[in-house]
Order: structure tokens, then sequence, then C-alpha cells
């Protein structure tokens, strides 16, 4: 935008500077006539050359793209998460907003995890879940990601593996592990 901004002001510089040279020309006195025109042409000159400089550096300069920037931005808490850590909590028929959280020595019965796509979770040591267990998103991203498994899963004989990567496609451990809640009539005295 900014681009065309200063083209555009560049081309009305030169036929304003056209202009006002051929009007100071016309009505000026022959004697003065030459010396209006030189400085005319000159100060137009030098506004010309300074907005078409403008414009080329601004067109030919480096810059990093703002999408990659609005991406690092978004993604900055997923390169490095700051956790609010939650311990020894039991979850019980509620729903739980995860984005940026660790859990510790956590259990979920009956709960909705909700993921906003903001940070990411981590389940750590000790945590269990119990029945009934909803993960759910709000995250564009998220939702596409869930319908593409949900989409390949269901076709005939396809194998599906659901893999992490590094930033060479290179699969990543998956490191989470789930402990069942004993039900109470697991239980035994």
């Amino acid at each position: 935008m900014l681009g065309k901004i200063l083209l555009g002001l560049s081309a009305l510089s030169n036929l304003a500077t056209l202009a006002g040279l051929w009007i100071a020309v016309i009505s000026a006195p022959t004697s003065v006539q030459p010396r209006i025109a030189q400085v005319l042409l000159i100060a137009g000159a030098v506004c010309s050359i300074v907005l078409y400089l403008s414009f080329f550096w601004f067109v030919l300069q480096p810059r990093t793209s703002q999408p990659n920037a609005k991406h690092e931005k978004k993604w900055g808490a997923f390169r490095d998460p700051r956790w609010q850590l939650v311990r020894d909590h039991k979850f019980i028929n509620e729903s739980v907003d995860i984005d940026g959280k660790g859990f510790i020595n956590c259990s979920f019965t009956n709960v909705r995890l909700f993921f906003h796509g903001t940070a990411p979770a981590e389940f750590r040591e000790g945590c269990e879940f119990g029945d009934s267990l909803v993960i759910a998103t709000d995250n564009p991203v998220a939702m596409f990601y869930t319908g593409l498994q949900k989409t390949f899963s269901s076709i005939p004989g396809a194998r599906i593996e659901v893999v992490a990567t590094d930033d060479k496609g290179r699969s990543l451990p998956y490191k989470f592990k789930i402990r069942e809640i004993a039900s109470p009539t697991d239980e035994r005295p």
C-alpha cells in the first residue's frame, strides 16, 4: 500500500512540476522566465528524485513478511511455554480449560478438556483419567486436524498413525502416558 502511495505521489509531483514550470514560464516577463524555469525545474527534480528513491527503497528493501511475524507471535507460547502448574486437583463433572497449564497428580472424571489453541498443555506425573472424557476445541487449526484424522481413519483398511514431527519431518517420541482411575467396584478391601 505504501509503495502505491509513494508511486502516486511521485507521478503527481512530476505533473505538478511540469504544470508549474509551464505556468511560471508563460506568465513571467521574458527577462525572468529562464531563472524561474531553472528554479522550478531543480525543485521539481529534487522532489521527484526523493520520492522515487523512497518508492524503490520500499519496494526493494529486504523485509520479513507480516504473516510470518504474526505466526511467530501467535505460536510463541508453543515454542517457549510458560506453564501455570495445577497440582493434586480432582476435576469431576466440569469443563477444564487446558491451554498453558501443566497438570501434576490430577485426576479427571467426567470432564471436558477444552483446548483453545493459545498455548500447549501438559499432563505430567500421576495424572489419572476416569470415565467420560471429552476433548473439545474452538481452534480452527485443531478442528481441521481432527477432521483429517476422522476422515482418513474411516477409510477401510487404512492404517493411520498420528505422530508429532520436528521441523524436518522426523517423528518425535510420544511421552504421554494415561493411567486409568480405578472405579469403586474395582477396588477390593
